[in-house]
């Protein structure tokens, strides 16, 4: 399994800012991270998931 940190869930939602990642989670959009160490990660797959739950929320279809 792969993990990400908040530069790489950047990356992988275009860029967005740490601060609206964050207020994403808040609103449950985005699953909250996993503490390792002193540092954040989140399961790619878990990102992946999200994303294509909120693409079928707004009838978007997503690349498979």
């Amino acid at each position: 399994m792969k993990y990400l940190n908040i530069h790489q869930v950047r990356e992988k939602l275009g860029g967005r800012s740490a601060n609206s990642i964050y207020t994403d989670i808040e609103r449950g959009q985005l699953p909250k991270p996993i503490k390792l160490g002193n540092r954040n990660v989140w399961p790619e797959t878990a990102i992946d998931d999200a994303m294509a739950s909120l693409a079928k929320e707004q009838g978007v279809e997503l690349p498979a």
